[in-house]
């Protein structure tokens, strides 16, 4: 019996939710493109939690070191929402709607949400490393929400991949915060002599 056999299927709200959040997760990060230029001045705590990319946690991550704003806990407060609860809500989603993802009738949104391409890439890579892959998927170019709604349509085991991904999710971040920290000051070193 496989591992997806064996779970409980997902309540009815926590899909509900889930698919909520999805869709928040893929709205306001648009939204948010013309604000990009005030808040990288005034609320990179707001940036990152409008749009958690690498790119921002790592200005985040010098700004924080240079000017002392925003603080560590604020930048990792406004990641946790979009890029770790979000993520596994396509998760959810991807469990909850296994066979519409699988089949050729595919809502728009969710076409949108998880291109094609995208979900048989993600579910090749998952077939032949598990779900361990996330934690690399993090660290690298993979898009998360789509490895997520990958796994959620296949048989991967929900505790492995999410303990999986939390981890990969825990060593980005810091990863790219302290990158940033690091390369704050560097505009600061001295030449010798």
């Amino acid at each position: 019996m496989s591992a997806s056999a064996t779970e409980a299927s997902s309540p009815r709200w926590l899909v509900r939710a889930s698919v909520a959040l999805v869709v928040v997760r893929l709205l306001l990060p648009l939204v948010a493109v013309p604000l990009i230029p005030v808040l990288v001045r005034d609320r990179m705590g707001l940036l990152v939690l409008l749009r958690p990319q690498k790119e921002f946690l790592l200005l985040a991550g010098a700004q924080s070191r240079v000017l002392g704003s925003p603080s560590i806990v604020v930048i990792v407060a406004a990641w946790v929402p979009f890029m770790l609860v979000a993520v596994w809500a396509f998760f959810v989603v991807g469990r909850a709607y296994r066979n519409v993802l699988d089949g050729d009738v595919r809502p728009a949104w969710l076409r949108r949400a998880v291109p094609e391409r995208q979900l048989a890439i993600a579910q090749s890579v998952l077939a032949r490393r598990g779900p361990w892959i996330a934690v690399l998927g993090r660290l690298a170019a993979i898009p998360p929400t789509v490895l997520a709604a990958a796994a959620g349509t296949s048989d991967v085991d929900r505790r492995h991949y999410l303990t999986a991904d939390a981890i990969g999710a825990v060593l980005a971040l810091s990863l790219t915060v302290s990158a940033g920290w690091v390369l704050g000051d560097a505009g600061n070193v001295r030449a010798p002599g």
